[in-house]
């Protein structure tokens, strides 16, 4: 009987503290303060996103701390260099990466593309439903970027599932490349 009241008492402790944990961290699950705060972001907050990992948000949140450190790291090294850059996004979704590419890469001569369908997946797979990439549009990331004031040149290619026409289109854009380092990002892999 005690050994089941301590785990409840345990149980309603550890919600309580994650109840507290979400009100104390909900500024991080704004995208935008995120981006502006990664490296402020403190080793005991990760480790909090990493503790309720099991918990939806948590686990999101996780995963976009990740991704965009993950991002940080590409965009240091390649900033080292003195040539121009080119970014070659594909599955830009509602343009998280490809507006904090476009953010980092913010000089005249670099390039950023970004290839999707903007549209759902034809069928669900093992890994991403039908019906959960309804949300984005080529028309929503444009206004996304056009919230900030970018020297770079972004590109968007809309393209179907088939790809017919996409090999053309993404040679059509590499003949105006000249003299640019050029990366490929697919953000579904990570």
């Amino acid at each position: 009987m005690i050994y089941k009241l301590k785990k409840i008492l345990y149980l309603i402790n550890f919600h309580l503290i994650e109840y507290q944990s979400k009100k104390k961290y909900k500024k991080y699950f704004d995208n935008e303060y995120l981006i502006r705060n990664l490296q402020k972001i403190k080793k005991e907050d990760i480790n909090i996103f990493s503790k309720y990992i099991y918990d939806k948000q948590f686990r999101l949140l996780k995963h976009r701390y990740d991704r965009y450190l993950n991002m940080l790291k590409i965009i240091t090294k390649i900033k080292k260099s003195d040539k121009n850059i080119c970014v070659v996004e594909f599955g830009v979704y509602r343009g998280d990466s490809f507006v904090f590419f476009s953010k980092n890469l913010n000089k005249k001569n670099n390039k950023i593309l970004g290839i999707d369908t903007f549209q759902d997946f034809p069928k669900s797979n093992s890994k991403w439903k039908k019906g959960k990439f309804i949300n984005t549009s080529k028309h929503l990331v444009y206004n996304l970027l056009s919230k900030y004031n970018l020297v770079c040149k972004y590109f968007l290619i809309e393209s179907p599932f088939e790809k017919i026409g996409l090999k053309k289109k993404f040679l059509i854009f590499l003949r105006k490349l000249t003299y640019f380092i050029l990366i490929v990002i697919n953000m579904r892999a990570q």
